[in-house]
């Protein structure tokens, strides 16, 4: 594939060149015209390390135990996060049913209260209990974002606590 592509940009730039006599410079009575290229994303250019908690409640929905059956648990809360500054987190986490039913992978989203454009989308993944996250998405100031980076959480009943610690590029 990439030896087309190759292939492809040799013949548009021969025909280009073929159409002002098959040199670089301009021919007398001519005039170059600049080549504007392919729109150039938004690259980032803030971010640093990154850094967050947030306490609220969770709800489980399905039963991976008894039914054999996929479950969630949602967590909805609020705290403070670095860039977002006071925020809200909405994620749900999915247990596989398997040997342990133990959550293993899920999405959640931090949005800024001042400004809810301002939001970023993780993918959260485990193994063995420990959770990392992957910037899927993000929109307003956060359109281009990256980053990754640790969660943590504790539950007691049916409220969480959680961390987040990493680095976020925007």
């Amino acid at each position: 594939m990439k030896i087309f592509s190759h292939f492809a940009v040799g013949i548009t730039i021969a025909t280009l060149l073929g159409g002002c006599g098959g040199s670089p410079t301009p021919q007398a009575g001519t005039q170059a015209v600049p080549f504007i290229g392919v729109q150039q994303l938004r690259q980032p250019t803030a971010g640093g390390t990154f850094s967050a908690s947030f306490a609220g409640g969770i709800t489980r929905e399905g039963d991976c135990y008894l039914n054999r059956r996929p479950e969630e648990v949602k967590f909805h809360g609020s705290g403070h996060a670095a860039f977002l500054l006071q925020s809200d987190e909405h994620g749900t986490l999915h247990k596989t049913p398997g040997f342990r039913c133990e959550p293993d992978h899920g999405m959640f989203i931090l949005t800024s209260d001042a400004h809810p454009d301002d939001s970023i989308q993780m993918y959260m993944s485990s193994t063995k209990n420990r959770w990392r996250f992957t910037v899927v998405h993000g929109t307003g100031r956060f359109e281009s974002a990256t980053g990754t980076g640790a969660w943590s959480f504790t539950l007691k009943g049916d409220r969480y606590e959680d961390t987040w610690d990493g680095v976020l590029v925007f």
